[in-house]
């Protein structure tokens, strides 16, 4: 019931969100429309700035400064395979945005976010509460 709350509210202010699900060299690989990505940032209320195309797709970075996420949602396995969390937030593409200069990051369970189990819900609720007013 609180989910919902915090989904219509943030659905109200909208929240501009991007998740990355890996960075590609130096572009990040994004959900896009259709996606579990595109799902969960509609479950907590987002709205997602690459529903412009379908699927996973890598973008420039002209893009994600052009498209301004308010905040930039990042699945903590990537971290831990290829990049440190500071190399993430201290990237210039992501610091050229709402979210990189007010450090708005989310780093979430993976599986969590992207797997539709159990522990989805439970990470819906927390992120749709990080980026309520």
């Amino acid at each position: 019931l609180k989910l919902k709350e915090n989904q219509s509210d943030n659905k109200k202010t909208n929240k501009k969100i991007m998740l990355v699900l890996s960075m590609q060299g130096t572009s990040p690989m994004v959900a896009g429309a259709g996606t579990s990505g595109d799902s969960f940032i509609k479950m907590i209320g987002g709205e997602n700035i690459f529903n412009s195309f379908d699927g996973w797709k890598s973008v420039t970075a002209e893009s994600v400064i052009n498209l301004n996420p308010d905040f930039i949602i990042i699945p903590e396995k990537e971290l831990h395979q290829k990049s440190k969390v500071e190399e993430m937030v201290n990237n210039p593409i992501f610091l050229n945005t709402n979210a990189g200069k007010n450090k708005n990051f989310l780093f979430e369970d993976g599986m969590a976010i992207l797997g539709f189990g159990p522990r989805t819900i439970y990470a819906a609720f927390d992120l749709s509460e990080k980026i309520s007013d």
